[in-house]
């Protein structure tokens, strides 16, 4: 079996794909696709020659979408022989999350810029098994079974991740837990609650 887990950055993926790699005969990569398009190769090609000299019968890799365009998702999404999950979090905490990481500071990465790849990403993924970011810290074995229909150990010790670009902390804990996200100001959490994306993810959410 092969998966792909897309979401948002800081959305909780770096600690649900460290989830699927940790259990029974698996091995997932997280956000190979950029560096193996850094070092010059297709990153179509790149990640069935990474996954193909894995022995494991579950593999995959996780991505983050942050531009409009989402041009690897919709590369990647629809392949036939992959099992392509989403991943969301609610959008005020997720952009909490963010700004904890920098995403606040520097042109093009206020929260309209956000919002301007998070819209079209849920509205995209609804296509596809959704894990929720609450409901998985609060039953881990339950999402990934609803998704993904793999059955795994109610506890899992969660092992290191190479090739990550993720949060440094999540790969240093060994449970599954809610990271308190930054306060956001006023002005973000309007352009937020006025752009629709809450209608998006609760509809998903349900």
């Amino acid at each position: 079996m092969k998966i792909q887990l897309w979401g948002l950055p800081a959305s909780g993926t770096t600690i649900i794909v460290r989830y699927f790699h940790s259990l029974p005969d698996a091995f997932f990569l997280t956000e190979p696709l950029h560096r193996i398009f850094c070092h010059g190769k297709d990153p179509e090609a790149g990640i069935e020659e990474e996954l193909g000299k894995v022995k494991a019968s579950v593999v995959g890799y996780k991505e983050c979408v942050h531009t409009p365009d989402m041009p690897w998702f919709n590369l990647m999404r629809k392949k036939p022989d992959w099992t392509t999950i989403g991943m969301v979090r609610d959008p005020v905490t997720n952009w909490g999350s963010m700004l904890g990481f920098g995403w606040g500071t520097g042109p093009g990465r206020r929260v309209e810029n956000f919002l301007s790849f998070a819209i079209p990403f849920l509205q995209t993924v609804r296509e596809h098994p959704v894990i929720v970011y609450e409901r998985f810290c609060e039953d881990p074995a339950g999402e990934v079974e609803r998704t993904s229909g793999l059955k795994s150990p109610k506890s899992v010790t969660l092992k290191l991740l190479t090739d990550s670009f993720g949060n440094p902390e999540a790969h240093r804990s060994d449970s599954v837990k809610v990271v308190p996200p930054v306060a956001i100001a006023d002005g973000d959490r309007d352009a937020i609650l006025g752009s629709g994306v809450m209608g998006l993810y609760e509809s998903i959410r349900r």
